[in-house]
């Protein structure tokens, strides 16, 4: 309401026979809050019995807001890019609620299309938000740059999977996709290990913190860069190109 981003819908404020407010408290409360005038379909006369089944209903998620605006998204298709939206450095996944972040989340839906939809195909569960962008990151990397893809496959056994095959293989079981481990797998081993071990003592692991072991871990593999730990680089995202792209994204929308 405060930035001018909200829309006439179809729920009314609504009264009971009584007069009594039954319904739209909460956006009046905001109403005042804002200081903005704002028009609102209202109902009165209302059964009071009407406000039992009030506020009972499924929320509508946000893939499915983006949906019904007019672009298809499946859900965790905007988990992963409300992921890749979020600052480094923040202590929790943005909560996307503006038209504008919709927006900037769509533009980052359509930059990273392809290895979203790569990742989707090669792994529909088993593995968390977190390491599902980290595997984005992995997939386009390896696609800018096929001299490292070309050498992950060259440089191995015969009938390993791809770099992104084997990086969500040994996130999902702690090996390559043909079983195998090799030096430089050494890192996401011991992230997934660190992960079980946290899970086993009911400690979330789809916090940023783990967001960026995963992400830094991922770096270093497709890097191929010894890391016996999955440490995280501190000050940004070590696949830079693509996260500055995901900010300019985000930086662009908001001066506009």
């Amino acid at each position: 309401m405060s930035q001018n981003d909200w829309h006439l819908g179809c729920d009314a404020i609504g009264f009971d026979l009584h007069g009594t407010l039954i319904n739209g408290q909460h956006r009046l409360y905001a109403v005042a809050g804002s200081g903005k005038t704002i028009p609102f379909l209202v109902a009165r006369g209302l059964p009071p019995e009407s406000k039992n089944s009030l506020d009972i209903g499924k929320k509508r998620l946000l893939h499915e807001r983006i949906t019904i605006a007019g672009y298809s998204m499946l859900r965790k298709e905007a988990s992963i890019c409300n992921q890749l939206m979020t600052p480094w450095s923040a202590n929790v996944r943005v909560n996307v609620k503006t038209t504008q972040e919709r927006n900037q989340l769509i533009e980052i839906h359509k930059l990273l299309k392809d290895p979203i939809n790569e990742v989707m195909e090669q792994c529909k569960k088993g593995i968390y938000i977190t390491e599902l962008t980290a595997a984005v990151f992995v997939a386009e990397h390896a696609r800018r740059f096929p001299s490292i893809s070309k050498k992950h496959l060259d440089s191995n056994f015969p009938d390993q999977g791809t770099m992104l095959e084997d990086f969500i293989s040994l996130c999902k079981n702690g090996h390559r996709a043909n079983g195998k481990l090799l030096p430089i797998d050494i890192g996401l081993k011991s992230y997934r290990e660190e992960k079980l071990n946290a899970v086993a003592k009911s400690r979330r692991v789809t916090n940023m913190e783990y967001y960026r072991k995963v992400v830094s871990t991922a770096y270093k593999y497709v890097e191929g860069i010894p890391a016996k730990q999955a440490t995280s680089f501190k000050n940004s995202n070590p696949f830079l190109d693509i996260a500055n792209e995901v900010q300019d994204i985000c930086t662009t929308s908001s001066i506009s």
